[in-house]
């Protein structure tokens, strides 16, 4: 388990929580990582919306279009991994 995970969200994590949680006009608090985007009537358009909108924020890209993602992407935990990997990706590190 990695020392962030012991002591909580990620930077990133947190920030990506912040913004959707605007997009979905709900407080931060409701999303927790295991919630399913279902739970908040995410659809496809919106996931999609979301996603360019996370990119445009964080500087950061999914590596797969957002519309080829949405079926394995199933909770908000699914979206920081995503960005997470892209960030470490970008980092230079291996994902």
């Amino acid at each position: 388990m990695s020392e962030q995970a012991a002591d909580g969200p990620s930077p990133l994590a947190h920030q990506v929580r912040v913004l959707i949680a605007d997009f979905l006009d709900r407080p931060p608090e409701e999303l927790a990582p295991e919630r399913l985007l279902d739970d908040f009537n995410v659809d496809s358009f919106d996931f999609i919306e979301l996603c360019f909108l996370i990119e445009e924020k964080t500087g950061l890209e999914l590596e797969k279009d957002p519309s080829k993602i949405r079926a394995e992407v199933k909770t908000f935990a699914d979206i920081y991994r995503l960005l997470e990997n892209a960030q470490r990706k970008k980092a230079g590190a291996p994902a």
